[in-house]
């Protein structure tokens, strides 16, 4: 490395350290080494993810340096475009790259997004096709000073606690990123619903539940620590509810206990935590819902799933099977674990969240179509059942 390069890579890193004097260069000093006072700069954290921390973790020695110099060539690659220059490549943590950049100070704000999103995103596809993984970006603010570069890099550092939450392949820029300071103990709230639930093996509330966790995990910002610690615990609550069935649940409790074990190894960010406990409760339920039910509840459940977008009530079904509505209710609250009512809704809210994510039909269709004659009811009932709006559902899931 030569005498101008040692200059560089020196002042960028005491400058992120937040070390070095403002008057110890000046601007004619700033750009013989290749930077200016003033500009547009921000700063980028690149974590690795586990697809990628593997590959180095089996690579001999002797080649590792040939493949992190051809890895970094594609991140500087891919942030040369149009109004956007690297300034440096810092490799200062062993699975986390920082990437400095410059970009053109006339470029409006918008358009400047805009090509640091087009950037990461031609980055991950040729670090998909390349490595089959790809790595987390975090942006941090826009800054026009350079002395003001380790703020940046300051809350795009922050970010990087947030993986679980942004992804593989995803990139966040710190200004649109919302955290809630007074969001902390609600998520435990959740712990105790789903020990009640696992209790009844009231199947359709947990699924419920699970997509609740994972969408105050996403919307509040919470941490990786938090995320690990409530997934692991709905791991481990499954597997001592299902212990005393070790002959019926054996495969099931051995992916769970897996999953705790090598939680850090086996998941890439919070989809893939969600994913794979969702497969285990899939098999679970269907194993427990292979369970005959009594002959008046199985026909109560077939007309429900036959006709749920009708105005049917737990009158109208009693009198269909010719019993008591009071009998019928009982039955319900003994063999399904929830009352009638509830077990509609759930099952409504179960069919529209499917229409949500596969049709472009609008909130008044969607309502007519499971039982609910305006759209403000569906919105109404959809809110209160799920905690948020049909729209929001949509939108999340067509991101």
């Amino acid at each position: 490395m030569n005498a101008f390069e040692q200059s560089r890579q020196q002042y960028i890193i005491n400058l992120l350290s937040e070390i070095l004097p403002e008057n110890l260069k000046n601007e004619t000093q700033l750009s013989q080494i290749g930077l200016h006072e003033s500009g547009t700069y921000i700063v980028l954290q690149l974590t690795m993810t586990n697809g990628i921390t593997r590959l180095i973790g089996c690579m001999p020695e002797t080649s590792l340096t040939t493949w992190k110099n051809i890895f970094h060539q594609h991140l500087l690659n891919a942030f040369t475009y149009l109004d956007i220059e690297p300034v440096c490549l810092l490799n200062l943590q062993p699975f986390n790259r920082t990437l400095i950049l410059s970009v053109t100070p006339s470029l409006p704000h918008s358009n400047m997004i805009q090509q640091l999103q087009t950037c990461f995103d031609d980055m991950h596809e040729v670090l998909s096709t390349t490595y089959n993984a790809s790595v987390i970006g975090c942006f941090g603010n826009f800054v026009h000073n350079f002395f003001d570069i380790g703020s940046s890099y300051k809350k795009s550092r922050k970010l990087q606690e947030y993986t679980f939450i942004i992804g593989q392949g995803k990139c966040i820029f710190f200004e649109d990123f919302s955290i809630h300071d007074d969001y902390s103990l609600i998520e435990y709230s959740y712990i105790q619903n789903f020990e009640t639930l696992l209790q009844h093996r009231d199947w359709l509330n947990i699924y419920k539940l699970i997509d609740t966790i994972k969408w105050s995990l996403l919307t509040n910002a919470t941490n990786n620590s938090k995320t690990t610690y409530l997934y692991k615990e709905i791991y481990a609550l499954t597997i001592r509810h299902l212990f005393n069935e070790m002959h019926t649940y054996q495969d099931e409790i051995r992916q769970l206990n897996e999953g705790i074990i090598m939680f850090e190894h086996l998941f890439n960010d919070l989809h893939d935590v969600h994913a794979y406990y969702l497969r285990i409760l899939q098999t679970i339920s269907q194993v427990d819902k292979n369970t005959p039910y009594s002959l008046h509840i199985k026909k109560a459940l077939h007309i429900i799933h036959m006709e749920y977008m009708q105005a049917i009530s737990l009158n109208y079904i009693a009198d269909s099977l010719n019993i008591s509505t009071a009998y019928l209710s009982r039955l319900f609250k003994n063999e399904v674990g929830m009352n009638f009512k509830i077990y509609l809704t759930n099952y409504r809210m179960s069919v529209a969240k499917q229409l949500l994510k596969g049709t472009n039909n609008n909130l008044l269709t969607i309502g007519s179509n499971i039982g609910y004659p305006t759209a403000t009811q569906f919105i109404r009932v959809f809110k209160s059942s799920e905690g948020i709006t049909p729209t929001e559902y949509r939108n999340y899931h067509h991101n």
